[in-house]
């Protein structure tokens, strides 16, 4: 009820509240949505932290998204990573064989949608070391793969009912993201000046990718990376070219304005030392 009241009137508190109501009464679909909807702010304040509860719940309840989603938006956490690790390696086991099987409790699952797995599991390998960077890769450029197979499809008009979970234009953008960041973290492994690093050349071009396509954390990973790559006048004018939609471009350039004008004092003082 709450969802269809939702649907009907995307600001119903009567709608948030029957959801709430249904998650805390037990309900696998109620504690996803109610999850989802914790992780904005449109009817209380964002509490990601019971949005990661509701989705935990979920899973251990035999939906294997619900983990998923909890590995997603848990694995910034350094203290949850090794849980988030331990959930996606369990559900992904022979999914080959039982596509439909949550491995965690045994359970059937209607609602398994592995590209999401690939997404959840990719990302999470490329926060931890060196040793989980291939399989990090791995896992992100099939997604990425898959898309690009799924956007020709489309284009021939060859995808009707050929594709039982297709990959959202965000999913996309967000695998672009964490590939990108797994390949800065295997050219910072590897020893070689960022300036020169293939990986580096690649990861800017993936960060430009999943800004282009929505995916707003990829700018300030694209601008450090310019900055870092010393490309220091593309990264200002990347930063010039978003100042109206990106809240960190404007501190950025006021902190670079700052440093500069410090250089310069310094630069002066020395001269006049001379």
């Amino acid at each position: 009820l709450g969802s269809i009241l939702l649907d009907e009137d995307e600001d119903s508190e009567v709608a948030f509240e029957h959801i709430r109501q249904s998650a805390f009464g037990g309900s696998i679909c109620g504690m996803m949505k109610y999850g989802f909807l914790r992780l904005d702010d449109r009817f209380r304040p964002k509490n990601e932290l019971e949005a990661l509860e509701m989705f935990k719940k979920a899973g251990l309840l035999g939906l294997d998204l619900g983990l998923i989603f909890y590995a997603r938006y848990a694995m910034k956490y350094s203290e949850l990573k090794g849980e988030c690790l331990s959930m996606l390696r369990s559900i992904r086991t022979t999914l080959t064989v039982a596509p439909n099987l949550n491995y965690v409790t045994g359970k059937k699952s209607e609602c398994f949608d592995s590209n999401k797995l690939k997404l959840a599991f990719g990302g999470c390998l490329s926060e931890f070391g060196n040793a989980s960077l291939e399989e990090s890769e791995y896992h992100l450029t099939s997604l990425i793969n898959e898309y690009h197979q799924q956007q020709l499809q489309e284009e021939n008009g060859l995808s009707d009912g050929l594709i039982e979970f297709k990959i959202s234009q965000a999913d996309f953008a967000e695998a672009l993201y964490h590939y990108g960041k797994t390949l800065i973290k295997r050219a910072v492994f590897s020893g070689i000046s960022l300036e020169t690093s293939r990986d580096a050349v690649t990861a800017l071009n993936m960060l430009q990718k999943s800004y282009a396509n929505g995916y707003k954390p990829a700018a300030e990973a694209y601008f450090s990376l310019l900055f870092n790559m010393k490309r220091t006048d593309a990264a200002i004018d990347f930063l010039l070219d978003n100042l109206s939609v990106l809240t960190f471009a404007l501190y950025k350039i006021g902190s670079l304005s700052l440093f500069e004008s410090k250089m310069i004092i310094l630069q002066n003082d020395s001269e006049n030392l001379k």
